[in-house]
């Protein structure tokens, strides 16, 4: 059986929290030394365990306010561009169909127009 790539998406609620403090909740820490920095992590079922904090930092986006949610759009489809745009700067760019090479210069196109409208969207947010 072939192993395929998946991405999820998780909804937790999070603290900051030291990984001795987790150690005297019941938790396990894994390598991580007592003094390591780390998050207290609960899940929607709740399920809470300690997640060091360079590990939660890569997973989880604070999304407490409808500007922080833009922020995280706004990096997502930031991403998204620029690996089309690497993509269509590429020597394999050249070798796909024309047709499809249009397409995805417009989708380029039409993305970058997303992401100057959530940039004023921010903006405008930020200013109240």
């Amino acid at each position: 059986m072939k192993k395929c790539k998946y991405i999820g998406v998780k909804e937790v609620m999070a603290q900051p929290m030291k990984a001795h403090e987790a150690l005297q909740k019941g938790y396990k820490i894994g390598n991580s030394t007592p003094e390591c920095n780390g998050f207290e992590v609960e899940y929607k079922d709740g399920y809470k365990s300690w997640c060091p904090a360079g590990v939660f930092i890569e997973a989880y986006k604070c999304a407490d306010t409808f500007t922080d949610r833009l922020h995280i759009e706004l990096s997502e489809l930031t991403e998204r561009l620029d690996k089309l745009s690497n993509f269509i700067n590429s020597d394999m760019f050249k070798e796909i169909s024309v047709g499809k090479q249009m397409l995805m210069k417009e989708q380029s196109v039409v993305m970058a127009e997303y992401c100057n409208l959530l940039k004023k969207r921010i903006s405008l947010e930020e200013e109240q």
